[in-house]
């Protein structure tokens, strides 16, 4: 028996080009204190070559934006997403993270049941990883964000990094959230051992 997954699925590559926005956003998402997020997206992509007829806006990428807040309720108001016709990086709070382009793709429709988990098919599945920062604000919102593809979104991973609390050469380093190579306090360890000595003269049966 196969194994179901469930997907987010869009292919209207051939309906006008301003219509071809496609959002898919997360709800609102604290940071706690991580300065970077790290994004691993799994997706599948059509070929645009292997259409009957395939539309000159037909592409093969996904674009992956985010937008800082203090509240899901901030989000609310402030809520836009503009057309992609503009190409615009920053577009109302709206920060473009990358354009990330399938290394791999199908040419046909798979002749078995929709969704259905085969093996086969994970030869065809792109796994791309992103990070953004920095983060000052309380949390953010993940937008991806389709343009004309024909594309199968299977899963997306948020995370952070934090490098646990660690000894080296006699020095002690604290836990903390990681970015990239950096320079971090610690303090030096205490490796002698203090030794409470008698020191009264010593008695003995001699006399003096």
């Amino acid at each position: 028996p196969g194994k179901l997954i469930r997907t987010f699925e869009v292919c209207n590559i051939n309906q006008n080009p301003r219509l071809q926005d496609n959002w898919l956003a997360t709800p609102f998402l604290f940071r706690f204190s991580a300065p970077r997020v790290f994004v691993t997206l799994r997706f599948s992509v059509r070929d645009c070559a292997s259409l009957r007829s395939p539309s000159p806006s037909c592409r093969e990428t996904l674009t992956l934006y985010y937008k800082q807040a203090d509240s899901q309720r901030e989000l609310e108001r402030t809520w836009k997403a503009e057309p992609s016709s503009g190409e615009k990086d920053t577009r109302e709070g709206w920060v473009k993270v990358d354009t990330i382009a399938a290394d791999k793709s199908f040419t046909k429709v798979e002749p078995s049941l929709p969704h259905q988990y085969q093996p086969d098919r994970y030869r065809r599945v792109n796994i791309k990883t992103r990070s953004f920062a920095p983060l000052t604000r309380n949390g953010f919102v993940l937008a991806i964000v389709d343009s004309g593809a024909c594309v199968s979104l299977m899963g997306v991973s948020i995370f952070y990094r934090r490098c646990p609390a660690t000894n080296r050469y006699l020095a002690s380093y604290p836990p903390l959230e990681c970015t990239a190579t950096q320079k971090v306090n610690g303090w030096c360890q205490w490796v002698g051992a203090s030794v409470k000595r008698d020191m009264s003269p010593i008695k003995t049966d001699q006399p003096a």
